[in-house]
């Protein structure tokens, strides 16, 4: 969230959300406190749509049938005329909304730009596939630029807008823009992590906890950087909140603590 806010005050426009619970908000919309998602961690909505034999296309279409419009993102492309659209969704949540964009229009297709993974680019209608932008694991080797693998989609429209402003070409410059900055770099090699148990990984939170002030993306990226621990992000993220807990705790029996 943080990547997109940057790009879209520095842009002075908004943005929406593409919430499993709730279908398409507008950033400013007030909403309930929740915990439902596509992706992997708690909360997650995949169990109960394989017990039901449903699909992730079928739960949007379930929201957006409780919302004033049938194809909520579909719409929002065809009625930003002449703007362009830039969607930064992983591969789990395309094929969320895959039914959704597949009903925009060819002439709306190409005000259409759309930044996530190389998994994320099989996930939606071959209709869009040229409104993908070519980035992929090239990325990580731009200093900046690296990340976890949730925040991809996001880093490179980080990437696109601030950096190369794209936002401003054509649907094919655009592309041959990413091309031109991605070219000649290698992918990260990424080191070979081991397995800890989560007190092992607590412990290691706890170690590092005042020197990165608690920061949750600095923290996980000492464990798989610095420590080589492997860790998945909701893992570390329950881990990361017991700590956190810890930490308020010691600071209201002992105002001397830093949380």
């Amino acid at each position: 969230m943080t990547e997109v806010k940057r790009v879209t005050r520095t842009l002075r426009t908004e943005f929406y959300v593409v919430s499993a619970g709730l279908g398409l908000v507008h950033e400013s919309t007030p909403v309930p406190n929740y915990d439902l998602t596509v992706a992997s961690g708690q909360g997650v909505l995949s169990e109960a749509l394989q017990s039901s034999g449903a699909t992730a296309a079928h739960w949007w279409r379930l929201l957006a049938d409780r919302s004033p419009r049938r194809t909520p993102l579909a719409d929002l492309v065809r009625t930003t005329v002449p703007r362009i659209v830039l969607l930064a969704l992983p591969s789990s949540y395309l094929s969320l909304v895959s039914d959704d964009l597949a009903e925009i229009d060819d002439v709306a297709l190409q005000r259409l730009r759309i930044c996530t993974s190389k998994a994320g680019s099989r996930k939606i209608p071959k209709k869009l596939a040229n409104c993908v932008l070519p980035y992929d694991d090239r990325l990580e080797s731009l200093p900046g630029f690296d990340g976890t693998r949730a925040d991809f989609p996001q880093r490179a429209l980080r990437h696109f807008v601030l950096e190369l402003r794209a936002h401003t070409l054509t649907l094919a410059d655009a592309r041959s823009a990413v091309h031109q900055a991605l070219g000649g770099l290698q992918p990260r090699t990424v080191p070979v992590r081991a397995k800890r148990t989560d007190d092992q990984i607590i412990d290691l939170i706890r170690r590092h906890w005042t020197t990165y002030s608690g920061n949750s993306a600095r923290l996980l990226r000492v464990l798989r950087d610095q420590e080589f621990v492997a860790c998945e992000q909701s893992r570390f993220r329950d881990l990361w909140r017991l700590v956190k807990k810890e930490q308020i705790r010691a600071k209201t029996e002992d105002p001397s603590v830093s949380a």
